[in-house]
Order: structure tokens, then sequence, then C-alpha cells
């Protein structure tokens, strides 16, 4: 069975526009690189109000409505990367203190302000954050390590703050953290067994389903 890491809270809330980046190796653009927003902000099935997507086919939807990452991430790659890192380096929407994948399980629906949260999948981790920070084994790294971050659907919509805490309303997985879910997503070709059971649970992502 999983773990609780604590009480959990919204250390930040972060938004992002699509703009262009210029890099050694051209001109490329995306919405990855998110800031803290200072006050209340609504969160709809579609996602963070004022949050902007780039690549609608891997990223937003109801199922990746908002992306999630743990501060206690932070220190660690830093103290590994040398990187200064500041919230929404990730891309994440909510940044948050005592909850890790290790803590969140798949399924959960969290009460946040007026809204409820739901977890959906892992992240799978891409080519931008990597990019955007100059450090080209990062995606590689971020999935060696488990440090994914995870996707939520919004089941009701409300207005979200920073400091607000998350009290978990329904836990449907508890066998099904969100760090043994990507470990089935990457050994699902040499070791299925978990990843076909993990495809029959109905809260699960239906891309990953498919």
């Amino acid at each position: 069975m999983t773990r609780l890491v604590g009480p959990a809270r919204l250390a930040a809330l972060c938004a992002g526009r699509v703009r262009e980046h210029r890099d050694a190796e051209g001109l490329w653009s995306s919405a990855v690189l998110k800031s803290p927003l200072s006050g209340p902000a609504l969160v709809t099935e579609r996602g963070l109000a004022g949050d902007e997507v780039q690549d609608h086919l891997h990223h937003g939807g109801a199922d990746k409505a908002l992306l999630c990452y743990s501060v206690a991430h932070y220190l660690r790659w830093r103290v590994e990367t040398g990187l200064e890192l500041v919230p929404g380096a990730f891309g994440e929407n909510l940044l948050l203190e005592g909850l890790d994948e290790e803590g969140a399980c798949l399924g959960d629906t969290w009460a946040a302000g007026e809204a409820l949260l739901q977890v959906s999948q892992p992240r799978v981790p891409c080519w931008k954050p990597a990019r955007l920070w100059g450090r080209p084994t990062l995606a590689r790294e971020m999935a060696e390590s488990g440090r994914t971050g995870w996707y939520l659907r919004v089941p009701r919509s409300g207005r979200l703050e920073a400091g607000q805490a998350l009290t978990l309303a329904d836990r449907p997985h508890p066998d099904w953290s969100v760090a043994r879910c990507w470990r089935a997503y990457l050994a699902r070709h040499s070791a299925p067994r978990d990843w076909i059971e993990l495809q029959t649970l109905p809260e699960l992502a239906a891309a990953w389903r498919e």
C-alpha cells in the first residue's frame, strides 16, 4: 500500500503562454516554462485559466488538464544539475508540498479550494524541459529517477490559490501509486503483468488504456 507524504499543500500555482525560444539548435516554441500566479485562478476540465498548450496532441485535454510536480524534487535537481530552477521550471501547473509520486495514487480525488482534482496518469518526460534548461539528458534522468510528475483531471471546477491545503476525498486504488504506475509503464514490454492490470482501472487516462 502506498504512503501519504504528510499534509499536502499547494506551494505554487503556475501558468504560461506559448513563447518562442532560441538556442544553438534554432528557434522553437513551447508553453513549457510556467510562472507562479499571485491570487486565485480558475481551474476547469480544460485546465488552468490563463495557461496555454502548444502541443495539443501530447498535452492538455480532460485527462491532462493539470500537471503536478513535487517541491521536494527541486532541491534534488539543483544538487544534481547545478541549475537554478524556479517554480514552473518543469512545466507544472501545481507545485505541491508534502506529496510526490510515491504518495499520490491513481484515481485519488483531492479537494482543493472549490475544486476537485483527480489523478489520471504519470507524466511521460519529454524533450522540452531538457532543451529549455540546456541539459540534453534531463528527460532520461526524470524517467530513471521516477521524478516525472503526474496529471490531473478536474471533476469539479473551482478557484485555486497558492497556500491552500489538499484534502483527500477518495482513494479507490491505494496499491497503485503514481510511482508504481510509472514502473508498470516502463516494464510494459518486458514484464507486462502490472501493465495489463493497470489498464483495467477506469480512472486511468484513456490514452494509456488505448
